[in-house]
């Protein structure tokens, strides 16, 4: 029981100290006028590093907390997010880790998914200046950074999880 509790504290840790590098460092970093995404790169983590369902908590609460960080539409980042980790779990469970640039790909991937699923379900509640010519190169920014990231998340996430680095569970 103390171990899912401590389990819990890292992630909260990480989620909280997540939004405050998003809001604090990240979105005075441009790269062709876009900020890099580090909330959704944290549950893009979660979900390759654990089971899917962990990836979508983990996205739900990295989105909540973009949601406050970019002070937009409350739950839009929430569902965004929590989907992404959700996929990016499935995408772990049906890949065969045979080099490194595979979790960086599937980085890059989930990446795409969460920025377009943002864009859209943003757009069937009726946020539709979300849509503009800017959502490719947003895309191609984010998909960039998270890929080149992500073995940093990674790790992280693993230390939260306290995940060995070749553990994978027997349902996978």
């Amino acid at each position: 029981m103390t171990d899912a509790l401590g389990t819990r504290a890292r992630l909260g840790l990480l989620v909280a100290s997540a939004a405050v590098l998003q809001r604090g460092v990240f979105s005075h970093f441009h790269i062709f006028g876009v900020s890099p995404d580090i909330l959704l790169l944290l549950a893009i983590a979660a979900g390759l590093t654990s089971v899917p369902e962990r990836g979508a908590i983990v996205g739900f609460f990295a989105g909540l907390a973009f949601d406050f960080v970019i002070q937009g539409l409350i739950g839009l980042g929430a569902l965004a997010f929590c989907l992404t980790g959700y996929v990016a779990g499935r995408m772990q469970g049906l890949s065969v880790r045979t080099s490194r640039w595979v979790p960086m790909a599937s980085a890059a991937i989930a990446s795409i998914i969460g920025e377009l699923l943002y864009v859209g379900v943003g757009q069937l509640v009726g946020q539709s200046h979300l849509m503009t010519d800017r959502v490719p190169r947003i895309v191609v920014v984010v998909a960039v950074v998270n890929a080149l990231l992500a073995p940093i998340a990674l790790r992280v996430l693993r230390w939260a999880w306290r995940v060995e680095p070749g553990y994978r569970p027997a349902y996978w």
